[in-house]
């Protein structure tokens, strides 16, 4: 997993980011990512000094992927970003995914000052574009290739997961602690018994007013 990063240590960057995110699919709830970045000359380190699994947080478990991302809190800087479901109505799931992924990269940059366009390397999971001087690279299912972007996937994951256990108390009819807004069955018989809520995408066809 780590053969992607190692092409990028020896292009001496000093600083390595993988990005993923966290709810393009569901018909409710924001769409978050996660910008996780290690210095370059620390990453061999960083890494054999995990006990977590680390992978594609769609592969592990509750109790693992919260695991992993304690550990990965304590090693590693983080940066989140987010758009609502009303930004997705507005500019469409794919620019709000851009849109989210360019504010992790801001909330990481706040967070560690020397991190900079000319000093870091960008990896993305998946065949993404982005409107940014970082120099990137989009690697299809790179949360399960590099070990960065597993980490950005496992982050964006809990954090979103936390979002909608929130919404499920606000909406306590709508059962978002089980389906975190996925279209599954019991979600859509309670949008067509109750109607959509203010978390609900209306640009999706299931939720459209």
């Amino acid at each position: 997993m780590f053969d992607i990063e190692k092409e990028i240590i020896n292009q001496h960057y000093d600083f390595i980011i993988g990005i993923d995110e966290s709810g393009r699919g569901p018909l409710a709830g924001p769409v978050v990512s996660s910008a996780v970045a290690v210095k370059a000359r620390e990453f061999l380190e960083v890494t054999q000094s995990f006990k977590s699994k680390i992978k594609d947080s769609k592969k592990l478990t509750f109790p693992k992927r919260v695991q992993a991302y304690n550990e990965i809190g304590e090693k590693l800087k983080i940066g989140l970003g987010l758009c609502s479901a009303e930004i997705i109505d507005k500019i469409n799931i794919l620019e709000a995914t851009k849109l989210s992924m360019l504010r992790a990269i801001s909330s990481l940059c706040r967070s560690v000052p020397e991190i900079s366009e000319s000093n870091a390397f960008i990896l993305i999971d998946g065949n993404i574009s982005l409107n940014t001087a970082f120099c990137y690279n989009g690697i299809v299912r790179g949360d399960s290739k590099c070990f960065l972007v597993s980490c950005a996937s496992i982050v964006a994951k809990v954090v979103r997961d936390e979002i909608m256990l929130a919404y499920d108390f606000i909406y306590p009819d709508y059962g978002f602690s089980q389906h975190k807004g996925y279209g599954t069955k019991n979600h859509m018989s309670v949008i067509k018994k109750n109607g959509v809520v203010d978390i609900h995408r209306k640009s999706f066809s299931p939720c459209a007013i």
